[in-house]
């Protein structure tokens, strides 16, 4: 199904793909955690998230301080 350009809320399907293909990777580790149970997929989901966006900020802060 191909969404409308015109609404900035709608995912485009360059974005849809990216976040499929992020999804299908985390099952993966997932799988090899053996993680069967929904609650606690939905911990470790928000866990990596959180840990991501803290590593995005720790490598932008050492950017910073190359750079001066």
């Amino acid at each position: 199904m191909f969404l409308y350009h015109g609404s900035p809320r709608r995912k485009t399907l360059c974005q849809r793909a990216s976040i499929k293909k992020k999804n299908e990777i985390l099952i993966g580790i997932l799988e090899i955690l053996g993680v069967r149970s929904l609650k606690s997929f939905f911990c470790l989901r928000i866990f990596i998230f959180l840990f991501l966006r803290i590593a995005k900020k720790i490598c932008t802060f050492v950017q910073k301080k190359i750079d001066l």
